[in-house]
């Protein structure tokens, strides 16, 4: 599971190369990390279309119930700003991403911190909480392909200048950054 690999070593691992993961310096130990990212992964706390939970109005999020994937980066945020006092919600924590949307579409949790998939392509983003590159890493266990890796992101950003945000804009962006965007004009 991707989302517990901030707590494996690399001795657990069988995955030569693995794409769309962010940097976290426990991974360094696990993965060498390209200078070209190839895309950029957004986090947003999610609840379904016409909720009582406002964008942008952490006041309307009081009690609410938030499934977060355990052993995230994102998931530790949110539970500094609930013991910080910030946020008034109470959280369960599960170890996949399809319990966690299983569990968000049966109702037993009123929304839920992921990144943009399909799944919740009609729900309402509340709030982003991360935005950061995402890469395409090699084991540490393997030296054979990284050199070739680096090199062929390095010749796509030369030959499109704008490489990024074409990547972004075509597949990240999406849909869920302008339903952010509008809900937070509106409400």
């Amino acid at each position: 599971d991707l989302h517990s690999f901030p707590t494996r070593r690399s001795s657990d691992l069988e995955i030569d190369l693995i794409g769309g993961i962010g940097f976290a310096a426990s991974r360094r130990e696990m993965f060498h990390y390209p200078h070209t990212p190839v895309g950029i992964l957004r986090v947003y706390l999610w609840a379904h279309p016409g909720s009582k939970y406002k964008p942008g109005q952490p006041s309307t999020w009081a009690g609410m119930r938030v499934g977060m994937l355990a052993n995230s980066v994102s998931a530790e945020r949110v539970k500094r700003q609930i013991q910080q006092g910030e946020l008034d919600i109470t959280w369960k924590e599960y170890h996949t991403d399809r319990a966690m949307i299983s569990a968000y579409f049966k109702g037993e949790v009123d929304a839920c911190v992921d990144v943009e998939m399909p799944e919740l392509e009609n729900e309402t983003p509340l709030h982003l909480y991360a935005s950061h590159p995402m890469y395409v890493c090699e084991s540490l266990k393997r030296n054979d392909i990284f050199d070739d890796l680096e090199h062929a992101l390095d010749a796509v950003c030369d030959d499109l200048p704008k490489y990024m945000r074409m990547i972004s804009e075509h597949h990240y962006i999406s849909r869920s950054e302008e339903r952010f965007s509008r809900n937070a004009e509106t409400d």
